[in-house]
């Protein structure tokens, strides 16, 4: 795979800022279609970027330690992906993030919430 030449990314890094006024505009609804089709994306390029970085490290992919590459890529990149949709989800339907029970009203009127570790897999992760 050869790296992506400089002009490219400038190429489209102008975009980004040309557009930065219209993702204002995006609804909830539209950018939770977004992240589901990044889900997508990231679901059908995933055995190919495995395969990749493994071979840029040397690592096998048939063998056990090519875990490593699905867990710190795909699999990250889709947790997120999936947490994100989850949150606008929750706003979609209910005008704000869930709090759940994590909510907590510490020192008079302030709002303190807990949002890391969110789940026993964070608290094995990180």
């Amino acid at each position: 795979m050869e790296p992506t030449p400089i002009k490219e990314l400038d190429s489209a890094i102008a975009t980004l800022v040309d557009n930065k006024d219209r993702w204002i505009k995006v609804s909830v609804g539209e950018r939770i279609k977004l992240l589901r089709k990044a889900m997508d994306c990231t679901l059908a390029g995933a055995e190919a970027q495995v395969r990749e970085a493994c071979k840029a490290k040397g690592i096998p992919y048939d063998t056990p330690i090519s875990a490593e590459e699905w867990l710190g890529g795909p699999m990250t990149v889709m947790r997120n992906l999936r947490l994100l949709a989850e949150v606008l989800e929750s706003i979609e339907t209910y005008g704000r993030p869930s709090l759940e029970d994590k909510a907590v009203n510490k020192r008079g009127d302030q709002l303190v919430v807990n949002v890391f570790p969110r789940d026993g897999l964070d608290k094995l992760m990180y």
